[in-house]
């Protein structure tokens, strides 16, 4: 499996590579696969910030409705974790279906009496 940020630096070299060997590469779905996997791992972590800074607040003043807030944004940030989960399931999925890029020196042909 290639490694995902070959892909997010140079996806057009992998795309190359992979219709090279004949091979249609799904690269702009993994990159937009990415995109989402990273946003709900940001707001995750989001989430999780302000809950420890109301934690901490929560701590001195032992408000109800505080209380409450913190439940939701644990809910939130479980969402967002195992929507995060979901979409790199899918994205990992897609990566196996990446084939490897070859090095600039090995000859490209249609078939294999073709390279030396």
């Amino acid at each position: 499996m290639l490694p995902l940020e070959l892909i997010r630096r140079d996806p057009d070299r992998v795309k190359r590579a992979a219709r090279l060997k004949g091979e249609e590469a799904p690269i702009d779905e993994i990159l937009a696969l990415d995109r989402g996997w990273r946003e709900h791992l940001h707001a995750a972590e989001t989430v999780k910030a302000e809950q420890n800074r109301l934690s901490k607040e929560f701590a001195k003043t032992r408000d109800d409705a505080l209380k409450e807030r913190l439940r939701e944004m644990a809910d939130q940030a479980k969402s967002e974790l195992a929507e995060a989960e979901a979409v790199k399931h899918e994205l990992d999925d897609l990566l196996l279906r990446v084939p490897n890029v070859f090095h600039e020196s090995v000859p490209v042909g249609e078939t294999e009496k073709d390279n030396v």
